[in-house]
């Protein structure tokens, strides 16, 4: 009789641990799934710091300087992500009462809600609305 008894705890202990084990595969799951999709928002974040970078680029062939870029709030928030090596954020009210919301580069960044998704490059400081 003792061995079955043997028996039974080998059995409630490999039950034991195989939950345990299934559970840590799902946390290691888990983890891998967050860190791919935070792989895949750095990679957005890239694929639009180079669209942003090949404009600017384009603007500086013609012997011009971008002073300003004009976004809408929506692409505005995509590009405060992308941190402080790129983007520097206005702390002054003055500027963000006239709509201007910091620095990217050597360009203003000015916030215009009627733009959706569009982004205006401007060698001219200000353009103003008609």
């Amino acid at each position: 009789m003792e061995e079955i008894k043997i028996i039974i705890k080998e059995e409630e202990v490999l039950e034991k641990y195989s939950k345990e084990a299934k559970l840590n595969i799902a946390e290691i799951q888990q983890e891998i799934d967050e860190w791919m999709k935070t792989m895949e928002k750095r990679a957005k974040q890239r694929k639009f710091l180079s669209f942003l970078s090949e404009k600017f680029k384009e603007i500086e062939k013609e012997e011009k300087i971008v002073k300003a870029v004009y976004i809408s709030a929506k692409v505005f928030s995509i590009l405060r992500t992308l941190g402080k090596d790129f983007f520097e954020e206005s702390d002054s009210k003055d500027d963000i009462y006239n709509g201007i919301y910091g620095k990217l580069w050597t360009a203003n960044v000015i916030v215009k809600p009627d733009l959706n998704e569009n982004i205006i490059f401007s060698s001219n400081e200000y353009i103003k609305d008609n």
